[in-house]
């Protein structure tokens, strides 16, 4: 309490013009008056017990007429004497002075304020030592601490906040305050007292420490490196890339996709992009970014193309090669003078003839087909007919399925047929499809002169 006083002293002493600073005050005080008698004023007295007659330096609490404000100074009191040492001051009509502008002339002049007989009562119990102290919120300069509040037996005035050398860090007037100043990254201990009007102290709170924060991070991440994409499906592409480095550390990864972010990555270095359409071609680039939103350059670009719902299992054209298909024997042979217009609207130039029927020997063949990951497939096949008169003449295509069994899946008999497109759609739940799947046309005549001429195959296998 006595430490307290002499602050508050201190810092009143500078203001006034005629200074009286005690070493060693004693607790405020406050005027008692006798039943039946008025009070000029209300006064809160500090005194000097080893100063004979004992000044006095009161302060003006209540004060119902006059320019003397509340709070004032009392410079001295005449006639106030603490007599007997027992901490009551017994007077007769003592006169206090002041120093203020009491006729609002803008000088100041002396003022006397006279009092009734009375007794003056000291008041010497402090508060109760606040509780609950806790430190939140740290900044890089900032700590906000608060408590639960003190009581007294008149009322708190404020509060004081220490750090725990016992610096006064500042003051608060209610259980809450944001200290200020503080240096970044630095730890902080504090307690708090609280004290009352006559600057009576209480006991210390428990200490609540907190660290303040670093300076804010303006450092951006190194941009990712090596993205690539892979893992391509119809719908989906997978992303991966090496991780960037930062000052403090990569909260993250944001994935663009044409410029557009579509993905935020918060673990590893890899991603799935899904959603997407099949047989379209996206770009893709990556920026890191650190806990306090500084991004990163990009990264390299990536492109990929998402495959189509479909496989194409053989396209032939036989304008130059067999495309993947063989002779059964010596009744096959490929030529190059075709007439059919083929499947892109161009002149069909080639195509494979297939003479009268001998067995194998009037086929061809495509050996060896994985169909087993597909749940349909579709043949397409552009054909010509010569010289089959005969009604028993046949032309056919064939599938021969996981089990090794020959299916007809199609058959065109009799005269001769110009040039003619043919699409058959076989589907997983009918027949069997295996991983070692062929496929041949034969030609069934009894003539040598009648052919089957095959200007195209495309066959196409769908998930």
């Amino acid at each position: 309490m006595k430490n307290s006083s002499i602050k508050l002293i201190k810092l009143l002493c500078t203001a006034i013009l005629i200074v009286i600073c005690f070493s060693d005050l004693n607790a405020q005080v406050g005027i008692g008056v006798p039943a039946g008698e008025a009070p000029q004023a209300t006064l809160d007295i500090r005194y000097d017990s080893a100063v004979s007659p004992g000044f006095l330096m009161p302060r003006v609490t209540v004060l119902p007429t006059g320019n003397i404000s509340e709070g004032m100074l009392i410079l001295y009191c005449a006639g106030c004497t603490d007599t007997d040492g027992d901490g009551a001051i017994n007077y007769e009509g003592g006169i206090y002075y002041v120093y203020v502008d009491n006729d609002g002339d803008g000088t100041l002049e002396w003022t006397s304020l006279s009092s009734n007989a009375g007794v003056v009562e000291i008041d010497e119990q402090a508060p109760s030592a606040p509780s609950n102290l806790v430190a939140s919120n740290p900044t890089s300069s900032t700590i906000d601490l608060s408590w639960s509040a003190s009581t007294d037996n008149v009322s708190v005035a404020g509060y004081f906040i220490y750090f725990s050398d016992g610096t006064l860090a500042t003051t608060a007037p209610s259980n809450s305050i944001t200290v200020n100043g503080l240096n970044p990254s630095t730890s902080y201990t504090f307690y708090v007292t609280a004290y009352d009007a006559v600057m009576n102290e209480s006991g210390q709170s428990n200490t609540a420490t907190q660290i303040t924060t670093g300076l804010p991070d303006t450092e951006a991440p190194t941009a990712p490196a090596n993205l690539v994409a892979s893992n391509i499906t119809t719908s989906s592409i997978d992303l991966t890339w090496n991780a960037s480095t930062d000052n403090v550390g990569v909260v993250g990864y944001y994935v663009y996709q044409g410029g557009v972010q579509v993905s935020d990555v918060t673990s590893g270095t890899l991603t799935t992009i899904a959603g997407l359409s099949a047989g379209t071609s996206y770009t893709f680039y990556v920026t890191a970014y650190d806990a306090a939103g500084n991004a990163s350059s990009a990264s390299n670009t990536a492109s990929a193309t998402t495959t189509l719902p479909y496989v194409v299992i053989n396209d032939a054209n036989f304008e130059s090669a067999w495309n993947g298909w063989r002779d059964g024997g010596n009744r096959c042979s490929r030529q190059g003078n075709g007439n059919c217009t083929g499947f892109n609207g161009s002149q069909s130039s080639g195509y494979i003839r297939i003479h009268d029927n001998n067995g194998d020997d009037s086929s061809m063949f495509l050996d060896n087909k994985n169909l087993s990951p597909y749940s349909s497939i579709t043949v397409e096949f552009l054909y010509k007919t010569n010289n089959n008169y005969d009604p028993t003449d046949y032309f056919s295509f064939e599938y021969r399925d996981g089990n090794g069994n020959w299916i007809e899946v199609f058959r065109r008999t009799g005269q001769n047929t110009d040039c003619t497109t043919v699409t058959l759609t076989l589907s997983a739940t009918v027949y069997n499809f295996g991983t070692v799947d062929d496929f041949k046309f034969t030609n069934y005549a009894n003539n040598r002169n009648e052919q089957a001429r095959i200007h195209e195959v495309l066959i196409t296998g769908y998930y």
